[in-house]
């Protein structure tokens, strides 16, 4: 659903870094609201594919960029 949001219009830079924030939560601590300083590992290696070790996490700002390219 999220991909036919990003394909019909562009997505404006305050929600993607929203979404983005909310996985890193979901990610790194769960229920708590404070991510400071429990990051193990560079966001942009868990947006890689899992072939090169990363998690596959859609990253927004890629996305909504190749999405528009079309």
């Amino acid at each position: 659903m999220l991909i036919y949001a990003l394909m019909a219009d562009k997505i404006p830079s305050w929600l993607i870094e929203e979404l983005e924030s909310i996985c890193r939560r979901f990610l790194w601590v769960g229920g708590d609201n404070e991510i400071k300083d429990k990051c193990m590992v560079n966001w942009s290696l868990i947006c890689s594919p899992k072939e090169y070790g990363g998690l596959g996490v859609l990253d927004f700002k890629l996305a909504d960029f190749t999405l528009h390219l079309r």
